[in-house]
């Protein structure tokens, strides 16, 4: 997680834990060059490997998983004793506010 250095901006990264065939995961300072990348000035690394679950509303409303959790079982996420959570207003569209 980090944010840019006027403070506007939030980056949430989820890199998931290594699983053969898939992914090999990321290193320490691989993440932090993947949030210098993305525009963070500021960052922290929470947690990482097969916990990692990033979980974002979808189109219809409902929880999305974009990224792959490891399990057990396998794509499913693994019970944590904590979380982060980050809810936001939608932002007002120009073109629609008026109306």
């Amino acid at each position: 997680m980090g944010s840019s250095r006027s403070g506007r901006y939030l980056f949430l990264v989820a890199i998931d834990g290594r699983q053969p065939g898939y992914n090999e995961s990321a290193s320490t300072g691989e993440t932090a060059e993947w949030m210098r990348k993305l525009g963070a000035y500021k960052a922290i690394n929470l947690d990482g490997g097969g916990s990692t679950a990033l979980v974002i509303e979808g189109p219809d409303g409902l929880p999305v998983v974009p990224n792959r959790p490891r399990g057990p079982p396998p794509g499913l996420e693994r019970r944590v004793a904590n979380h982060l959570g980050v809810f936001v207003q939608r932002l007002v569209d120009s073109k629609t506010a008026s109306r």
